[in-house]
């Protein structure tokens, strides 16, 4: 049977079938997967398989650190009908008894580590942005597979590892992100980019010499926000009230 690899889809049901235990750290003899996500300061982070749950379509990532997010304890969000709702399916599932020490936060999922290493040995996620010698290249979940998504065809990881075209990671899809994905405190709900659309836009095989020198200062300077650089400080505002 071939081995499932850890899509979005894979790793919503099986948050789903598992919550019980995601709920009650005891979940044991799981998959190592590693994802990355954008937290509501607009930075990436990076969260191991049990240590995140889904509630809907929002990705929550769960954490014992009362920095930096000590603003994001559920205490602030206990006037919020949605995130009462959240709080409640973990009291369900036996989540966290003293919630003082106890803290979780939205996040945009950006992608999964795909098993490959680049040539620098730096680990290669869905939505990072690769050179492959003498493109520059997003990287998705294609047809069952992680693969270099070009303009009109797929390259998977691992034939493109074996190519010798000098591939690295040089950043990554999420830049320019529409304002209503950017989220805080007043905005708690981010919406989830599709990472195959997003791969689609950074295909530097065509376009204007302006064109290609914008995707790459986006890529490089990811993740970012349309309106201008890394909306950070509308968000720690937000945070810090």
């Amino acid at each position: 049977m071939e081995k499932q690899i850890p899509t979005l889809e894979f790793l919503k049901e099986f948050c789903e079938k598992n919550i019980n235990k995601i709920a009650t750290k005891s979940l044991k003899n799981a998959p190592q997967i590693t994802i990355r996500y954008i937290d509501p300061y607009g930075d990436f982070g990076y969260a191991e398989l049990g240590d995140f749950f889904f509630y809907g379509s929002t990705l929550y990532i769960l954490t014992s650190d009362i920095l930096p997010f000590d603003e994001l304890n559920l205490s602030i969000f206990n006037e919020d009908y949605h995130f009462t709702c959240v709080l409640d399916y973990l009291k369900k599932h036996g989540r966290a008894k003293s919630l003082s020490h106890y803290y979780f936060f939205p996040a945009i999922f950006a992608g999964v580590f795909t098993g490959f290493l680049d040539e620098n040995a730096e680990m290669i996620f869905t939505g990072d942005a690769v050179y492959f010698r003498p493109y520059i290249l997003g990287v998705a979940e294609q047809r069952g597979e992680f693969s270099l998504i070009a303009d009109n065809h797929h390259i998977p990881l691992s034939q493109a590892m074996e190519m010798n075209r000098e591939l690295h990671v040089v950043g990554s899809v999420f830049y320019d992100l529409e304002v209503n994905i950017e989220f805080g405190i007043e905005n708690p709900r981010p919406i989830q980019p599709d990472i195959r659309e997003l791969c689609n836009r950074c295909v530097l095989q065509h376009g204007t010499e302006k064109e290609y020198e914008h995707i790459k200062k986006g890529i490089k300077e990811s993740p970012s926000f349309r309106g201008g650089g890394n909306e950070n400080s509308i968000n720690r505002r937000r945070l810090n009230g």
